[in-house]
């Protein structure tokens, strides 16, 4: 399993021999993931998406020699997309005789897209801009400040960005909401829990998908299930349902109600959540009790 960059499509060219060398890419600045085996015995590799992980559309299926492969996955980074030629792929799956190389060994993990680290630096000018006059340059500092997750000052971030919770603009609310989820900020549960019961439906939406972020958190957890019997919109209620299933991934306090949600008398939602679950638990996502 890899990640995408964000929810984009992207182009795949399987090549049976070794990696890419440098003089093969030109300008294109790629990722290059360890080696990992891939038994191919019959012949016949499938590629999957989400989508037909969940199924939907079909996997694309490749012919290759069967056999044990050493895979390397190469990833051109978004720095480099525009120096693609017509034509050419954004990923390239190189399948090498896995007896060729030494060492390989299964994948253990899913393969996270290499987004480029966001410097301190740039992080103290984004918090700079929260101060500015113009609603929406605040707004877009607090948005891109969400790639900030990684990095050290994350929690700080975090801190700071709790202070405009209670702006009189929806949409400083709702950013603040979605990025201090995917910041990861336990820490600050209450708010989102606030915001989640806040006028604007723009506002509750994104807080429902924060307090779907936190993990291991049965205090948002707890909110999300209560906020099923509140919403009656069915396209927020599709997010919380989403967040309902996000949560218990990493909280497996409240995997009881998602049990009886799924088992419960709308069948539509259950269906829903049992795909979700399904695939978390593929994806390797799920924590184990």
């Amino acid at each position: 399993m890899w990640e995408l960059f964000q929810d984009d499509d992207v182009s795949l060219e399987v090549i049976v021999g070794p990696p890419l060398a440098r003089n093969e890419t030109g300008d294109v600045t790629f990722d290059v993931d360890k080696p990992v085996l891939l038994r191919v015995p019959s012949g016949q590799l499938a590629v999957d998406s989400v989508e037909s992980l969940e199924g939907g559309p079909g996997a694309a299926v490749v012919p290759v020699p069967p056999g044990d492969w050493a895979a390397t996955l190469q990833r051109v980074l978004p720095e480099s997309f525009g120096d693609i030629p017509s034509g050419g792929a954004q990923a390239y799956l190189c399948l090498q005789p896995a007896d060729e190389v030494p060492g390989v060994a299964p994948a253990k993990k899913h393969l996270a897209f290499p987004h480029p680290g966001m410097t301190t630096r740039k992080i103290q000018q984004l918090l700079r801009r929260l101060d500015h006059k113009e609603m929406e340059k605040r707004a877009g500092a607090i948005n891109d400040l969400m790639d900030a997750h990684r990095h050290p000052m994350a929690l700080a971030i975090a801190d700071r960005l709790v202070t405009l919770a209670d702006d009189a603009e929806p949409m400083i609310r709702w950013n603040v909401a979605y990025t201090v989820g995917h910041l990861r900020a336990n820490a600050h549960v209450e708010v989102l829990i606030r915001l989640s019961r806040d006028e604007d439906s723009r506002v509750r939406d994104s807080a429902y998908d924060g307090l779907g972020r936190l993990p291991n958190c049965p205090p948002a957890a707890a909110r999300l299930f209560e906020a099923l019997d509140e919403e009656s919109d069915r396209q927020i209620r599709s997010k919380i349902l989403e967040s309902c299933v996000r949560s218990a991934t990493s909280t497996p306090a409240a995997r009881p109600q998602l049990e009886a949600l799924i088992a419960g008398p709308d069948r539509r939602a259950g269906a829903l959540l049992q795909k979700r679950k399904d695939m978390y638990i593929r994806l390797t996502y799920w924590v184990p009790d």
